[in-house]
């Protein structure tokens, strides 16, 4: 099945719009925000994660895939917009939580691994992000590798101020552990 895209500028009638197969191929967008006059919707278009704008939720333009930011198997979940720019984040089929950055919702940048504060050895998903008062908050979990049907994952949480940086809210914090599995899926 090919993608499908609606759009409503009155929150009553929904038509239906045929996107042109040629941008979407097989991909899916997971999450969408305004930003500079135009739509930025993130997700995957298998094995890679992708990004398409729009400046009227008609046409739709995908963002090259050539950019070394989206050169890993994955797929980007969430996107939120801040100050800087645009911050997205999602999962790497090699590494697990990914963060991105961009100015202009085109060129983007995958955040280094050493910027980003995660348990060594441990499973690492994000798949929420928020702004707010000059703040980023990230949210999914953490867990142990290699415990096949282990309940021991926790919810985790991460934040950054610029983007390029991301500090891990220490794991023990009430609600975020405990027994059984805890996970976060998004942040408003």
């Amino acid at each position: 099945p090919l993608p499908e895209v609606w759009r409503s500028w009155d929150r009553v009638r929904v038509p239906h719009v045929e996107p042109p197969a040629s941008e979407f191929g097989m991909g899916a967008i997971y999450a969408m925000v305004t930003f500079a006059g135009r739509l930025v919707g993130v997700g995957a278009d298998p094995p890679n994660p992708a990004v398409w704008v729009s400046v009227d939720g008609v046409s739709w333009v995908r963002v090259p895939s050539d950019q070394s930011a989206f050169q890993v198997p994955g797929r980007i979940q969430d996107v939120a917009t801040w100050d800087g720019g645009l911050v997205a984040v999602g999962l790497s089929l090699r590494t697990g939580a990914t963060f991105w950055t961009s100015a202009d919702g085109v060129a983007w940048r995958k955040v280094p691994r050493g910027q980003i504060d995660m348990p060594a050895g441990d499973i690492n998903l994000v798949s929420g992000v928020a702004s707010m008062r000059g703040r980023m908050v990230a949210v999914g979990t953490t867990g142990p590798r290699n415990t096949k049907g282990s309940d021991e994952f926790d919810a985790s949480v991460w934040t950054s101020t610029d983007g390029q940086s991301w500090e891990r809210i220490p794991g023990g914090q009430e609600g975020l552990n405990g027994p059984g599995s805890q996970s976060m899926s998004a942040v408003i």
